[in-house]
């Protein structure tokens, strides 16, 4: 069977084709936890100091200066036609929020990526890296 799996490191992931329009992630704002997710580094969650963005949790790397969450999604099980694929008629919207806090200027990559039956990459794209200093 052909599958197809998209990997991400997000806080949003909304795939548009002829057969879905939805957000893909397994609890993407972090709200029962790690539930969903796989994760390296120190990966943890936080409720506060600084408060979240949105909703009551978010995720960040404790005592650690590399960390990465993401989640493995086969399209193929979401009913996405590789022939939208293969004809450019899938979008992929993706996205998050990312901060530093204090005088840290830390800096995150959102990124989605897309793999072949094989696992081999056949695409994907990232957003610019940025950071954004919270105070209290």
């Amino acid at each position: 069977m052909k599958k197809l799996w998209l990997v991400v490191i997000a806080y949003s992931l909304v795939v548009f084709s002829a057969n879905l329009s939805a957000n893909l992630l397994i609890n993407p704002g972090f709200e029962t936890g790690l539930d969903g997710w796989q994760s390296s580094g120190n990966a943890k969650i936080r409720v506060s100091n600084p408060l979240p963005h949105d909703g009551e949790n978010y995720v960040y790397g404790e005592n650690t200066p590399l960390f990465s969450v993401w989640q493995d999604i086969s399209l193929s099980d979401k009913d996405i036609l590789f022939s939208d694929i293969d004809t450019g008629n899938l979008n992929v919207i993706f996205g998050g929020w990312q901060s530093g806090w204090g005088t840290q200027h830390d800096n995150g990559k959102i990124s989605v990526s897309l793999f072949d039956s094989n696992m081999s990459a056949i695409g994907g794209a990232s957003l610019p890296n940025f950071f954004q200093i919270i105070l209290g």
